[in-house]
Parts: C-alpha cells; sequence; structure tokens
C-alpha cells in the first residue's frame, strides 16, 4: 500500500493498493546503485492540488554538471540526525554539488555511492549555514 501526500498534509492523504513493484535492474543492495523502484498502483491516482506527479529527468540527459550549483529534493527512507533508521518518508531540499566536491568531503564514504549516474547534494559538514 502507499500513501499519497503523506509527507505534509496527513488530512489530504489516501492510501493505494500496490499491484507490482519494478525494482531497477541494475539495483545492487551492497553498494545502494541504481536504488529506484517503480510502483504500479491497482487503481490511477487522482491528481489534485496535494498530489502531484513527480518530475524525472529526460533519458537523453547525460550532463550532470548543469544541475550543479542549483537545489535539489531527496526523497527517502535512511538515518536522522541522531543515527536512528527512520520509519516515515523524509524529504530534504539540498545543493547539488559536484562529484569532486562529494567524494573530497568524504571519500571513505562517497566513494561508495558515487558515480557517473548520481549526483551528490549536501551542505558542508552535513549541516546548513
Amino acid at each position: 500500500m502507499v500513501s499519497c501526500c503523506r509527507l505534509y498534509l496527513r488530512a489530504f492523504s489516501h492510501v493505494d493498493q500496490v499491484s507490482k513493484v519494478h525494482v531497477h535492474p541494475s539495483y545492487n543492495s551492497s553498494d545502494f546503485r541504481a536504488d529506484l523502484a517503480i510502483l504500479m498502483l491497482s487503481s490511477p491516482v487522482e491528481f489534485t492540488m496535494y498530489v502531484r506527479p513527480v518530475c524525472l529527468w529526460s533519458p537523453s540527459f547525460t550532463e550532470l554538471k548543469v544541475v550543479e550549483g542549483k537545489d535539489g529534493t531527496v526523497i527517502g527512507w535512511g538515518y536522522d540526525e541522531f543515527g536512528q533508521v527512520t520509519e516515515e518518508l523524509m524529504m530534504a531540499t539540498m545543493p547539488i554539488v559536484s562529484q569532486q566536491t562529494c567524494l573530497w568531503s568524504y571519500p571513505q564514504f562517497f566513494s561508495h555511492f558515487t558515480s557517473n549516474k548520481t549526483y551528490c547534494a549536501g551542505f558542508r559538514e552535513g549541516k546548513k549555514g
């Protein structure tokens, strides 16, 4: 089941049944490459002011430098500021930085997760300001 709009407005959320999950064929749980899945819903979603389609890059888009310096939004489950795994879907807006900046900031970590098919976003020292 998927809850639409749950991030912001619980009063406007609704739950939909998932009929199929398409995991990216290159997904690798050891390094999280291609960490992406498409959920097919059992019935169409009614778009409203609170439920909108997600925007994806065109398959022909290959130049990541075009987005460096712009803000990007990341959504997912992961760890919170206390190192605890989150149970609710989280969202953050962060500046997109170059692969080089990303790798220099924490090479032991980011060398496992960055590639020419990923972009890196975040703040120095992991926080704003």
